[in-house]
């Protein structure tokens, strides 16, 4: 009873969660040395960023791919990679899609057999967005964050299930310029710290579903698949 209630009490902080840094972190415990994953997600974080003394509400999805790779010394390296679209309802703004990318590290600092503790960092930059209005042109960019935190994982009836605390600094600058407008170019920051949860379930041998949420200001679903061999 235990172990379901485990698993329902993570369900739960997920779809809480769902209302941020993109991309999923997964499991916090690193793959064993030489091991391979390849995988692929999908993100949604709603932000609320400081800018000007202004709240700044930016909605951004991710598709990605992922390569990750297991090292010596209980290490794990993990590549990212995809598109981001931004949109910022507030102010009408819908700056496409743009290329974004990811770099991520996991260590194993604490191993007790059914539970496991991982401390995992990264960092990730996106492009940049646009969008021309009728005289005037707003831009997006600099976008560019990084997160880390530690979170202890146990195995529930074949189920991964993780969960702990995490910081994160983000930012992006914002610039209007053109014709009948104030110009301005203010840098719009996000920063603070929240707690992460997820699952990994196993779907067939060596492919797996994870779902992950982090609770923030705002907060961050996210899902994918991976492949390891």
């Amino acid at each position: 009873m235990r172990k379901i209630s485990l698993i329902i009490a993570t369900i739960a902080f997920l779809i809480c969660s769902s209302v941020a840094f993109a991309a999923e972190i997964g499991s916090p415990i690193p793959m064993k040395k030489s091991e391979v994953s390849v995988g692929a997600g999908y993100s949604f974080e709603s932000g609320k960023y400081n800018m000007a003394g202004m709240y700044f509400r930016p909605n951004i999805n991710q598709g990605y791919a992922s390569l990750g790779v297991g090292l010596p010394y209980m290490l794990e390296v993990n590549v990212k990679f995809g598109g981001e679209n931004l949109q910022v309802p507030d102010h009408g703004f819908s700056g496409g899609t743009s290329f974004f990318g990811a770099l991520e590290v996991k260590k194993l600092v604490y191993d007790g057999g059914d539970i496991k503790v991982g401390a995992f960092a990264d960092g990730s930059r996106t492009s940049g967005f646009s969008q021309q209005k009728s005289s005037y042109l707003v831009k997006i960019d600099e976008v560019w964050g990084v997160e880390g935190g530690i979170a202890a994982q146990t195995t529930v009836l074949g189920v991964k299930v993780w969960a702990g605390p995490i910081a994160f600094y983000r930012t992006m600058n914002v610039e209007v310029s053109g014709s009948g407008v104030v110009q301005s170019k203010d840098k719009a920051l996000e920063r603070g710290a929240g707690g992460v949860a997820g699952v990994s379930i196993p779907i067939v041998k060596n492919l797996s579903l994870g779902l992950e949420g982090k609770l923030t200001k705002e907060g961050n679903f996210s899902g994918g698949l991976a492949y390891k061999f």
